[in-house]
């Protein structure tokens, strides 16, 4: 087989001629590794499928190259075959928001945090997420990339905190038969039931599938359910991570942030990795209702995280009005410099 005859087909978009072909037992490695780059740019994904079983290098660059040629299908198979290590990981999902491919980018995100097997995003130094969010805020005016970082940022801080919940929990499991009939009745909204629990000596503080009962009331968004636990004892701030407020503003429970606070929580209490709850909820679409609320409920809208950022800097820009109305200073300058 020549090189003549490859590139041929390629110049006459004969994808049929190259799958006959790549499927041929005559194919070596070395032809589809010298010829992938060209299938990339064509966009023949099941000439690329088969090039990549044949022995062409699924790089970070080919995945570029793919996503610049508006091929996904093809870069989706590069990211699989791919390397999984930090750093391939987060040049794919950058590559992805910079060629402007944001559904490959939600898949690859999700992807990396939620991985089959190995390198759980709790094993990802802060300095390596830190080095993604640098190269996703390079270009603060492109709404996916401050969107997907923030995302990202919000989801190590949440897991972070589990991870810290872990000493807390092993205390406070609870015996599968209790856990069973707190769970019945939380989504029966069983008010009379759970009570009568809590009077049998059901711990108020207790885990049930390493998560404290006020967070399982919080995601069945029963906030009555959250009242009575915070009546009978529950600590509103478990192992003090800030992580049920956190939980409350990334998903925009209005109710349970207000119960939250009135249950003693500081409205300001600094996550894992020294932000707030505001920094949460400004940093995403989906939150701002919580985000209103937390202005309302006394949040500092001058707060800033570990990194040195404030509220505002970290806010989509359609929440940065609201938050100089309550008194953010724009880009962390002070009053006297407005």
């Amino acid at each position: 087989m020549t090189t003549g005859r490859f590139d041929a087909w390629l110049d006459e978009g004969d994808e049929l001629a190259l799958v006959v072909h790549l499927r041929s037992e005559h194919v070596s490695p070395a032809e589809c590794e010298t010829h992938f780059d060209r299938i990339c740019s064509s966009g023949m994904a099941v000439a690329a499928h088969l090039a990549l079983e044949g022995g062409a290098r699924p790089t970070v660059e080919r995945f570029e190259l793919a996503l610049g040629a508006g091929s996904e299908a093809i870069a989706c198979q590069l990211a699989i075959r791919g390397s999984q290590d930090a750093e391939a990981r987060f040049s794919r999902i950058r590559s992805a928001l910079l060629l402007n491919s944001p559904y490959l980018a939600d898949v690859l995100v999700h992807e990396f945090l939620n991985p089959p097997e190995q390198s759980p995003i709790e094993d990802v130094s802060r300095e390596e997420l830190q080095a993604l969010l640098l190269a996703l805020r390079r270009d603060e005016t492109t709404a996916n990339l401050t969107f997907h970082a923030a995302e990202l940022v919000n989801e190590y801080e949440l897991r972070a905190a589990r991870r810290r919940f872990a000493a807390f929990d092993e205390e406070h499991t609870l015996p599968d038969a209790q856990g069973s009939e707190f769970t019945e009745a939380l989504h029966a909204h069983d008010l009379s039931a759970l009570e009568a629990l809590l009077a049998a000596g059901l711990d108020a503080n207790g885990t049930w599938k390493s998560r404290p009962l006020l967070e399982h009331a919080l995601d069945a968004d029963a906030l009555d359910a959250m009242r009575v636990l915070l009546a009978a004892g529950a600590d509103a701030d478990p192992a003090q991570t800030g992580w049920l407020l956190t939980c409350a503003a990334k998903e925009n429970r209005v109710g349970a942030l207000r119960i939250l606070v009135e249950g003693g929580v500081h409205v300001d209490t600094p996550t894992v990795h020294g932000g707030t709850a505001l920094h949460v909820a400004v940093a995403s679409r989906r939150s701002r209702d919580s985000a209103a609320a937390l202005l309302e409920l006394g949040a500092d809208p001058n707060a800033k995280n570990t990194e040195g950022r404030t509220v505002w800097e970290c806010a989509q820009v359609e929440f940065r009005k609201t938050l100089e109305k309550h008194g953010a200073y724009p880009r962390g300058r002070g009053p006297q410099t407005l």
